[in-house]
C-alpha cells in the first residue's frame, strides 16, 4: 500500500514513489515484443485517480497551491482516456517537447535513484527486496538533491535552445 504524502520546501515538492501493476508483452509472429507495459486505462487508474490526485489534493490542502504536472511523451500519457481523466481530477498539465529528456529535471533524479539502489546489497535478489531498497532511497532523497536539478531549468532551456534542439551537457 502506497500512502499519498510529501516533502516539501519553498523551491521543490515531492510526490511518493508508486509500484505500477503493468502486463508483459506478448510477442508477434515474427519475435517481435507487442504490447504490454502501461496503457492509458492503466495510468488513469494507478495514477491520474490513485496516487497523483492523492497527492496534488494534499498539496492543494497543507499548501494552498496547485502545481503542473510534466509528462514525457508516453502513449499512456497521451491518450484521450488520460486527457480526459485528467480534466475530470483538475490535473493542469505543463506540455513537454518530445524527445527531450534535457528538459526532465527527473532523468537525473532517476539515475540518482537506480545509482542508489545498485549500491544496496540484496536489493536485486527479488522484487520485493527491490522494491523496498527503492522506497528507501526515494525517502533519502533529499530538497537539495531535488532542487540541484529543478533550480537548473532556466539553464536547461537556454542549452536546448542554443543547441538548436539537439544534444546539451545536461
Amino acid at each position: 500500500m502506497i500512502t499519498p504524502t510529501f516533502r516539501s520546501g519553498r523551491k521543490s515538492l515531492m510526490g511518493p514513489i508508486i509500484r505500477l501493476e503493468t502486463s508483459s508483452a506478448e510477442r508477434d509472429v515474427n519475435g517481435r515484443k507487442k504490447g504490454g507495459g502501461l496503457n492509458g486505462t492503466k495510468y488513469v487508474n494507478q495514477v491520474i485517480k490513485g496516487a497523483l490526485k492523492d497527492f496534488l489534493n494534499a498539496v492543494r490542502e497543507e499548501e494552498g497551491r496547485e502545481l503542473l504536472v510534466v509528462e514525457d511523451g508516453a502513449p499512456c500519457h497521451q491518450s484521450t482516456v488520460t486527457q480526459k481523466a485528467r480534466k475530470e481530477v483538475g490535473i493542469k498539465n505543463l506540455g513537454h517537447p518530445p524527445n527531450s529528456p534535457d528538459l526532465n529535471p527527473m532523468e537525473p533524479l532517476w539515475l540518482l535513484l537506480k545509482n542508489r539502489v545498485a549500491d544496496i546489497r540484496g536489493a536485486h535478489n527479488n522484487l520485493e527486496n527491490l522494491w523496498w531498497a527503492i522506497q528507501r532511497v526515494w525517502e533519502e532523497i533529499t530538497i537539495e538533491e531535488i532542487q540541484q536539478h529543478t533550480g537548473k531549468m532556466r539553464d536547461r532551456v537556454d542549452a536546448v535552445i542554443r543547441a538548436n534542439g539537439f544534444y546539451t551537457p545536461f
